[in-house]
C-alpha cells in the first residue's frame, strides 16, 4: 500500500463519507489487503535522534584556537623566558597547551561537536585560572588570557549571533595585535603598540624637553618625541631606587637614574664605577665591560661604561654613566636589548651626556669642619681679616687644618667644588720685609717641589704697596692643582693666603679666589724694635 493511499485511508476515518459506492473505499469486511488502523498510527521505529550542528561561530573559534597555537610556539621559541613568571610559564610548558589548541581547533574546523566541551572548558581555564597566576607577576599577561578566553567564549557558547561573532573576533584581534608586538620586539627590536599598551596600563607619562630629578634637581634632556617618563609608582615598582625613568617603548629603552646622599663626603668616580660596575654583576648571570671611558660633560667627576650582559635570560646592553659631586651620588643607567641597542645607542650618550648636577642645593659641612657657612674668618696668630668669596665656604677645625699643614693658621673650604683658601701667617721679628723679595721667596719654595710651575707674578692691584699674586700649576699626590698665592708682607709681618683646587675647575672659580685675596685686611701694624 502506497503512501497517498495510506494518507487517504487516514482521511476515510476523520472525515465524512461522500459516496457509499466510491470505488476508492473499500467494501464491508474486505480489510484483508488494508492496514490495520493500529498498524497505521503506530510510530516508526527506525528513526534516530537529531544530530547537534555546529554554528559558525564554533567554526570560527576553531581557526582562533590554530591561530593562538601558533602565537604560543612562536613565544615558546623565541621570546626567552622570564623567571619571575616562575615554572608554570617556562616556555617548554607552552608546547602541550599548544598541541591541545591545535587539537581543538581542527576538531572544530571539521565541523565535529564532540570537542565543543572541551573547547569551552580549556576557554575558562585560561581566562581564570592562568589568569589569576598571572595577576601579581605580570598584569598585561594576566589581561592577555582574559581577552582570549573573553573572545572564545563568545564564539563558543549558544549560538553566537553576528553582534556576538563580531565582538568576540575584535576581542581576538586586539589579542593578536598584542602578540604581534611582544614578537616584533623581540625578533625586530621594535614595538610599534609599546606607548599604547604603556599609556593603558598607567605606566608612562609624557616628558619634558628638560627632565628635573626628583630628590635632587639635576636635569637631563630628551632627545627626541619618541621618549616618556615613567610613573613614579611604575618606575619604584620595578627599582625602588630609581628617582627618575626615560623609556622609549617602541624600542624598550630605558635610563634609569638613581641618587644617593653621602653627607659631608663625595666619593670618587673611580670608586662609585667601580661600585656599580659591581651591583651589575651581581644582578647578571653573564657580563661583559666592553669599554670605560670618562663623560665628556663630567671629565672629572664623570665615567661611562659600556656592558653587556644577560639578566633573567634577557640579553641586554648598558651605557651605565656615574656622576660624583659632593654630598651626592648620581648613577644614570642607560639600556636596552641587544638587538634594540643600536637604534638606540647615541640617544642614550645624549641623555647621559646631557646630565647637569643641581644648582639650588646648598650643601652641609665637612665632617672636619664647623658648622654653618663663614662669611669673615680672623686670624688666630695675627687679627687679620679675610672674607669668603660666597655663601658656600665652610671653616675647618683648629685641628683639621694644621694636621693637613701645620703652618695653617686658617682653612676655609668649598667642598661642593673640592675648593680652598689657607692663610699662613708669619712673623720675622726684627725684619722690614718687603712684598717683592717675600712673594720672589714663596715662588722659589713652591717651584722647589717636582712638578710646579710658576705660570705669572704680579703685583696686586687692590693692594700695590704690600700685596703681590703668584700663579702656580703643580701635581701634588698625581693630582693636577692650581694655585693663587696671594703675598703679603710689612715689616715683621708677612701673611700667605693661597686659593687652589683642581686644574679643571680652576678656571671657573679663579674670580673668585681674587675677590677672597682682595679682600684681605692686614692686621696693625707691628712696630719694628730697634
Amino acid at each position: 500500500m502506497d503512501s497517498h493511499s495510506d494518507s487517504s485511508y487516514k482521511r476515510s476515518m476523520t472525515a465524512e463519507a461522500t459516496s457509499a459506492t466510491d470505488s476508492s473505499s473499500p467494501a464491508p469486511g474486505d480489510l484483508g489487503n488494508h492496514p490495520s488502523a493500529d498498524s497505521a498510527t503506530s510510530p516508526p521505529t527506525d528513526l534516530q535522534p537529531p544530530t547537534r550542528a555546529i554554528t559558525i561561530g564554533q567554526q570560527i573559534t576553531g581557526g582562533l584556537l590554530c591561530i593562538n597555537a601558533v602565537f604560543v610556539l612562536l613565544s615558546a621559541f623565541v621570546i626567552p623566558a622570564d623567571p619571575k613568571l616562575g615554572p608554570m610559564f617556562a616556555p617548554e610548558r607552552s608546547i602541550i597547551p599548544a598541541l591541545i589548541d591545535v587539537l581543538l581547533g581542527v576538531s572544530l574546523l571539521s565541523r565535529k561537536t564532540k570537542y565543543i566541551t572541551w573547547a569551552i572548558v580549556r576557554a575558562v581555564v585560561g581566562m581564570t585560572l592562568f589568569a589569576a597566576l598571572a595577576f601579581s607577576k605580570d598584569g598585561m599577561m594576566a589581561a592577555s588570557f582574559v581577552m582570549l578566553g573573553t573572545s572564545l567564549l563568545l564564539l563558543l557558547v549558544g549560538n553566537a549571533g553576528r553582534p556576538r561573532m563580531a565582538i568576540g573576533s575584535a576581542v581576538f584581534f586586539v589579542y593578536a595585535l598584542l602578540n604581534l608586538a611582544g614578537l616584533s620586539a623581540t625578533i625586530l627590536g621594535i614595538n610599534p603598540l609599546g606607548p599604547i599598551i604603556q599609556s593603558a596600563m598607567g605606566d608612562i607619562e609624557s616628558a619634558p624637553a628638560v627632565v628635573v630629578g626628583d630628590t635632587s634637581h639635576y636635569r637631563v634632556k630628551k632627545p627626541s618625541h619618541h621618549w616618556y617618563l615613567r610613573t613614579s609608582k611604575a618606575a619604584k615598582k620595578t627599582n625602588e631606587l630609581s628617582d627618575r625613568w626615560l623609556t622609549q617603548p617602541e624600542r624598550d629603552a630605558h635610563v634609569m637614574i638613581i641618587v644617593e646622599k653621602t653627607p659631608g663626603l663625595q666619593l670618587s668616580a673611580d670608586v662609585l664605577t667601580h661600585e656599580m660596575v659591581k651591583n651589575a654583576k651581581n644582578a647578571a648571570s653573564e657580563l661583559t665591560e666592553v669599554s670605560r671611558e670618562p663623560m665628556r660633560s663630567h671629565p672629572k667627576h664623570g665615567r661611562i661604561v659600556h656592558l653587556r650582559a644577560t639578566v633573567d635570560g634577557q640579553k641586554l646592553e648598558y651605557l651605565s654613566g656615574a656622576v660624583s659631586a659632593y654630598e651626592r651620588s648620581y648613577q644614570l643607567i642607560a639600556f636596552a636589548s641587544e638587538r634594540s641597542f643600536p637604534k638606540v645607542e647615541a640617544e642614550l650618550r645624549s641623555i647621559l651626556e646631557s646630565f647637569t648636577l643641581p644648582t639650588d642645593e646648598r650643601p652641609g659641612p665637612p665632617s672636619d669642619a664647623l658648622p654653618g657657612v663663614v662669611h669673615k674668618v680672623v686670624g688666630q696668630a695675627q687679627p687679620y681679616e679675610l672674607t669668603a668669596p660666597d655663601d658656600n665656604y665652610f671653616l675647618r677645625t683648629d685641628e683639621a687644618a694644621k694636621g693637613t699643614n701645620p703652618l695653617a693658621d686658617r682653612w676655609l673650604v668649598r667642598p661642593d667644588v673640592d675648593a680652598h683658601i689657607m692663610i699662613i701667617a708669619e712673623r720675622v721679628e726684627g725684619a722690614d720685609l718687603q712684598p717683592d723679595h717675600y712673594a720672589r721667596a714663596v715662588a722659589e719654595a713652591v717651584t722647589a717641589n717636582p712638578g710646579a710651575t710658576l705660570v705669572s707674578s704680579e703685583v696686586l692691584k687692590s693692594q700695590p704697596k704690600v700685596g703681590r699674586i703668584l700663579h702656580v700649576k703643580a701635581t701634588t699626590q698625581g693630582l693636577p692643582i692650581e694655585y693663587y698665592y696671594g703675598c703679603f708682607a710689612r715689616g715683621e709681618q708677612a701673611f700667605q693666603v693661597v686659593a687652589f683646587t683642581s686644574q679643571e675647575d680652576f678656571p671657573a672659580l679663579a674670580e673668585s679666589f681674587r675677590k677672597a685675596i682682595d679682600s684681605f685686611v692686614l692686621p696693625p701694624p707691628v712696630k719694628i724694635k730697634k
